[in-house]
Order: C-alpha cells, then sequence, then structure tokens
C-alpha cells in the first residue's frame, strides 16, 4: 500500500507537469497563427494527455476506499480529462458552440492542474511555514511599489515602481529604472537583501522539505526492522517456550520411567526371593 501512494504520488507531479505543457500548447494554438505540423502536434499532444489523464482517474477510482466518494469529489476531473476534439468533431460545422466548449473543458482542466498542484504546495507550506514568508513578501512588495511611486521622482507610476522592485527582487537590475531620491535608493537596497533573503529561504525550505522526507523514509524503515525483530524475537520466545515444555514433558516421562524400573527391580527382587523360597523348600523336602 505504501509503494502504490509512493507511486501515484509521482503520477501527479508528472501529470501536472505534462497538463502545464498541453494549457501552454493549447494557449499558444488559440493566440498565434501556427501552421498545421504544429497545431496537429499540439492536438497529438491533447488527445495523448486525455486518454492518461481518463486511465489515471480509472485506476485511482478502483484503488480508492470509497469509490461513490471519490467519484462525487472528483467528477470534474473526469470532465476535464475527456478529449474534445475528438468528441466534437463531428460537429465541427457549429464553429463558435464548439470553440467555447473547448475552451470550458480547458478551464476545467486549468482547474484540474491547481487542485494537484494545492496539494503539494498545501504540504510545502505546512512542512515549512513558508506562507508567512510569501505574506512578509507580498506586503513587502506592495508597500514599496507604492513608497517609490510616492517618494522618488524618477520612477512616474506605479508600473515602472513594481517594475523595478521585482528586477531588484530578483537581483536582475536592467538599469531602465534607477531611484534618484535618498527615500529611493534605501527602499532598493532593503529590497535587495529581501530578494537575496527569499530566495535564501526557499532553497533552505526544499532542502528542509527533501531531507524530511528523507529522514522519515528512513525512520519508517528503521521502526519496520525493529517491528520484524520484534516479531522475530516474539516467534523465538514461543518456540523456546515450546521446547521447555516438550523438555519438561520428556523429563516426567524420564521420571514416569525410572520410576516403572525401579518396581520392576522390586518386582524382580521379590521374584528372586520366591524362587529361592522354592528351591529351598523343594531341597528340604528331598
Amino acid at each position: 500500500m505504501k509503494i502504490l501512494k509512493t507511486w501515484i504520488e509521482k503520477l501527479d507531479i508528472i501529470l501536472s507537469i505534462l497538463i502545464v505543457l498541453d494549457i501552454s500548447f493549447l494557449t499558444a494554438s488559440f493566440l498565434l497563427d501556427l501552421n498545421t505540423t504544429y497545431i496537429n502536434f499540439m492536438l497529438l499532444f491533447d488527445t495523448t494527455l486525455c486518454w492518461i489523464l481518463i486511465v489515471s482517474f480509472i485506476f485511482k477510482l478502483l484503488n480508492s476506499d470509497d469509490r461513490k466518494a471519490y467519484m462525487r469529489e472528483n467528477y470534474l476531473d473526469f470532465l476535464a480529462s475527456i478529449p474534445m476534439d475528438l468528441v466534437l468533431l463531428p460537429f465541427s460545422s457549429l464553429h463558435i458552440s464548439l470553440i467555447n466548449i473547448v475552451i470550458l473543458v480547458r478551464f476545467l482542466r486549468l482547474l484540474l492542474l491547481f487542485k494537484e498542484s494545492y496539494k503539494y504546495v498545501k504540504k510545502f507550506f505546512k512542512a515549512t511555514s513558508f506562507d508567512k514568508v510569501v505574506a512578509l513578501f507580498i506586503v513587502i512588495v506592495v508597500g514599496s511599489t507604492f513608497a517609490l511611486e510616492y517618494f522618488d521622482p524618477a520612477i512616474p507610476n506605479l508600473y515602472y515602481s513594481l517594475w523595478f522592485v521585482f528586477q531588484t527582487i530578483t537581483t536582475v537590475g536592467f538599469g531602465d529604472v534607477i531611484p534618484e531620491s535618498p527615500v529611493g535608493q534605501l527602499i532598493a537596497l532593503g529590497l535587495l537583501m529581501v530578494g537575496v533573503l527569499m530566495f535564501s529561504i526557499f532553497t533552505a525550505s526544499f532542502a528542509y522539505l527533501f531531507n524530511e522526507k528523507v529522514f522519515r523514509e528512513e525512520n519508517e524503515d528503521f521502526h519496520e526492522k525493529i517491528n520484524t525483530v520484534r516479531e522475530n524475537l516474539a516467534e523465538n520466545k514461543e518456540r523456546v517456550e515450546e521446547i521447555r515444555q516438550s523438555t519438561l514433558s520428556t523429563s516426567e516421562e524420564i521420571a514416569e520411567v525410572k520410576e516403572k524400573l525401579n518396581k520392576s527391580e522390586e518386582n524382580i527382587k521379590n521374584l528372586e526371593e520366591r524362587i529361592d523360597y522354592l528351591i529351598d523348600m523343594i531341597e528340604k523336602k528331598e
């Protein structure tokens, strides 16, 4: 059961990556003027992914404890997995309606991606408390954006202010927007430090989560080995007890045999005495 759960988690990660690629391809097919070769490749990729998602859904449904509850909670996953390009192909004349339906299915698939990703993000936040860092990061970004736009004359509007905040935090620094006021330069210095700390904390959190998973698996294996040793000790104890009981039973049997032998020796002695007595009587008569 543990191996199956681990395999399903790895499958969900792979499917999430494939869904991201699929949504990117389909978005490009709607927005860009692509040739027929690229469009056919995207449709083939989308259809293949749909069948993989359907097989994954059926597999999870068959291995769930409560199939009705799983179907009730995850029916949108099944709808998002339907290859609408093939289903709606016979109705291609209804062009506008088909586009709306396809867009709806793509939206459902996007929800499926968020759903698959959310549980991992939630697990990451719960294990590392990184959600508090993200909240603080958002407050710093918003506050710095408004502060730079208000205090620095070299930044004309909020768009340029936000652009400068992000390129400073990511330590890119294109140099197209440069604060001139002391307050703006101080904020830029603070943003630079926040960016370095943010990515350091992010990397450390991932390392902690990975190490915690490795240690947890090793701990589980260690406890499994301990339980196995305990079971073996219990079995050996039972066997020793059986051997002891068997030894006691054998000792009792040996004692009984000795007692019978002693009685037999006494009987033999009595018999010898009687024989001697008879011999004496016979000799006297003669």
